[in-house]
């Protein structure tokens, strides 16, 4: 047990070698420089790809003895490769991480030391540095009984003027107790079919089922991946406006109901989810718009800005500025001319292509990291 290390990083990956090699760079540099080899384990579990990720992982883990290395025979969906990399930790508590998160190697020290001085706890979570700022208007103190943390977390998802909430699905956000998760895998076993965001159930579940000290970790560690260069090359900039409902909204709603959450959560999770709805909607309706030319980014760029407050006056506003779009587009060119414009957006290359990746993603054959770059 003494050679157990406190933390596991898990890495589910899939299609992202440069990005992985990066990431693993940064890891290995920083566990070395700050002697942390006996504290950490790097756990990477590759879902069946094909450009060479495996191999450059092998090299890593030739180098490093603190480096865990499995391949999938076969792509076994976002969600299993989630659960896999999680069962292939050795440490005390689970750190999942994206492939492509950018890091503050010097800070991971100051999280490993914090979560030895914490040991026992039951999760935690780690603040993105855009969310620095909202996070810290509420989780004032690092460590919460798990009561306490409930209502603060509750109230967070409810009153955070933040519009992406990472603390609702973004994947480097949680640290899980290894040994609870035992029960989960158990329980997991019967699950039929996942909706992608089962990372998230299974940090609501910890919360829901088990007492214990919760840890939130809110220094600069994980820095902003929008203004990352991978951030920027995402290929696929837009969803359409039934898509983006789908899957960030009914698909994490669904979620829910995998494991057995405290209601009080599912209640709170759920009403900030529909109340986004319609402000999403409208929002991507604007950005397909976008693609067939119809609405110039400038313009876009003001609805947008008059939208950022959640107000149903603005998100009205935002509506009627597209509808008039529309009307100005029909009386122009005439009805003839608009369905054309029309028929062209949604028959746009760019659009089948979001529409077939779609297919894949029914299929369950989209996996945790690319699927989220294709969807963003």
């Amino acid at each position: 047990m003494s050679n157990r290390p406190i933390l596991s990083i898990c890495i589910p990956t899939f299609q992202r070698k440069e990005a992985l090699d990066d990431l693993l760079r940064v890891l290995t540099d920083g566990i070395k420089k700050y002697r942390m080899e006996k504290d950490i384990e790097i756990c990477v579990s590759d879902n069946d790809s094909f450009d060479g990720t495996y191999n450059m992982v092998s090299m890593y883990k030739k180098k490093y003895s603190f480096i865990r290395l499995r391949k999938n025979i076969e792509n076994i969906g976002c969600d299993r490769n989630i659960i896999n990399v999680l069962k292939m930790a050795r440490g005390r508590y689970c750190w999942l991480l994206n492939d492509h998160a950018p890091l503050i190697s010097k800070n991971i020290i100051f999280l490993v030391n914090m979560i030895k001085k914490e040991n026992p706890f039951v999760c935690g979570l780690v603040t993105p540095a855009h969310s620095l700022k909202y996070a810290k208007d509420f989780f004032s103190e690092n460590i919460y009984t798990r009561e306490n943390f409930l209502e603060i977390y509750k109230e967070y998802i409810t009153k955070t003027p933040e519009e992406d909430i990472p603390f609702l699905g973004y994947i480097s956000c949680f640290i899980l107790n290894r040994k609870k998760l035992n029960v989960i895998f158990r329980k997991l076993r019967d699950v039929k079919r996942y909706y992608y965001w089962t990372h998230l159930s299974i940090f609501l579940y910890l919360l829901s089922r088990f007492n214990g000290k919760v840890i939130v970790y809110t220094d600069p560690l994980i820095l902003d991946e929008q203004n990352t260069q991978i951030r920027r090359a995402f290929r696929y900039k837009i969803l359409l406006p039934h898509e983006t409902l789908d899957v960030f909204y009914v698909k994490r709603i669904k979620t829910l109901k995998i494991l057995k959450i405290d209601k009080s959560l599912i209640k709170a999770i759920s009403t900030r989810l529909k109340k986004d709805y319609q402000k999403a909607y409208v929002k991507q309706m604007i950005k397909t718009l976008i693609l067939d030319g119809t609405v110039s980014r400038n313009i876009y760029e003001k609805i947008e800005k008059k939208m950022e407050a959640p107000s149903r006056k603005k998100l009205l506003k935002g509506l009627y500025k597209v509808l008039d779009i529309i009307i100005e587009k029909i009386r122009r060119s005439f009805l003839r001319g608009f369905l054309k414009s029309v028929i062209k957006t949604l028959f746009n290359e760019r659009i089948q292509r979001i529409i077939d990746d779609f297919k894949e993603y029914e299929k369950g054959q989209l996996l945790s990291n690319e699927e989220r770059e294709r969807l963003r």
